[in-house]
């Protein structure tokens, strides 16, 4: 399904679709940003907020949830982050190990017509 690539270790079929490490590392990169601009943005909010209510003790109760609902997508973000490594290294060590299994095969199918 992966034809036509330079290299067969990179390639990964999801969903039934044909897609490079690359590809799936730029849609994760590009997902990871996304969500840090919208943490950036969800920070200066909370900024403005509170340049124009200082004193409130709602906005210091609201302060706080939307810090800690900043810390928990931190976090989140953090173990995504350490999933997609996790499963990056997995998928290059499979890949590897595919390809190693096909260069055997085809030799012993070589060998065996060279035999015949």
């Amino acid at each position: 399904m992966c034809t036509g690539l330079p290299d067969l270790r990179d390639c990964r079929v999801v969903s039934g679709v044909a897609i490079t490490m690359d590809s799936m590392t730029t849609n994760v990169e590009q997902a990871l940003q996304a969500l840090e601009n919208a943490i950036g943005k969800l920070e200066a909010a909370i900024e403005r907020r509170v340049d124009r209510e200082t004193g409130s003790n709602d906005m210091q109760a609201e302060i706080q949830t939307l810090s800690a609902d900043r810390a928990q997508l931190a976090d989140r973000l953090d173990k995504a982050t350490a999933r997609i490594e996790s499963h990056e290294t997995v998928y290059r060590e499979v890949s590897t190990r595919l390809v190693t299994a096909m260069e055997t095969v085809s030799a012993v199918l070589q060998a065996e017509m060279e035999d015949a």
